[in-house]
């Protein structure tokens, strides 16, 4: 599908995404808000950003007893924009997908109630800004020259940087981390005959902390 396709190799939020507190203050389109409500605080549901790809971004929150569902909310142009009603108070969780790589969006989700029909707007959360993955490299390739081997790929402009990493003693090691987006290319020397494995990620720097792509792996014979 579009979201797993934009999810591959899904990320845990400490290491994908960023995000910051800020208090928002309009309603869903054709909600009312409610008097004793509608002000980010007690009941507002807990929203996190659970998984975070290039191009989508699973939100997931706490169920709030008492309210009949929940508005998905993104900040587009300075104004508030709806990106799903959900009509079912058990459902806390909502997948957006369409996004661009390597850009902050900022979500919030807001309850609300039906009382004779009429929509109420209640609490929301304290929005919060997801930045989207960047994109990895391409052309990720391998040359063998004796015991040599020569990694390169190609450039990515968007980059901040590379680490690339090897499989050795059961686990994958860091082998370098380039700062900037210009270096294309690594030689490890000195490989005995067999197998090896190696991967590389970019990464982006948002809100002091890097995020990084998702890793494409090539496997190399040293004969």
């Amino acid at each position: 599908s579009e979201f797993q396709s934009g999810l591959d190799e899904l990320m845990d939020l400490d290491e994908a995404a960023s995000y910051s507190a800020r208090v928002g203050g309009n309603f869903g389109a054709d909600y009312v808000p409610d008097n004793n409500s509608g002000t980010a605080g007690a009941q507002s549901p807990v929203v996190k950003a659970d998984k975070v790809g290039e191009n989508g971004v699973k939100l997931v929150w706490s169920a709030l007893s008492g309210v009949d569902g929940y508005i998905v909310q993104m900040l587009d142009n300075g104004k508030w924009k709806n990106v799903k009603i959900i009509k079912d108070r058990t459902v806390t969780s909502v997948s957006v997908t369409g996004l661009k790589a390597r850009t902050k969006y900022t979500y919030r989700v807001q309850s609300f109630t039906v009382q004779n029909g009429k929509k109420y707007a209640k609490n929301y959360c304290e929005a919060f800004d997801v930045t989207t993955r960047p994109a990895s490299v391409s052309k990720f390739s391998a040359s063998v020259s004796g015991n040599d081997l020569r990694l390169s790929w190609n450039r990515n402009k968007n980059a901040a940087g590379y680490q690339l990493q090897m499989y050795k003693n059961g686990k994958w090691q860091v082998i370098k981390t380039y700062s900037g987006d210009k270096y294309c290319g690594q030689t490890v020397k000195g490989l005995k005959a067999g197998t090896y494995k190696f991967r590389i990620r970019t990464y982006i720097a948002a809100d002091g902390k890097k995020i990084y792509s998702r890793y494409n792996t090539i496997t190399v014979d040293i004969k």
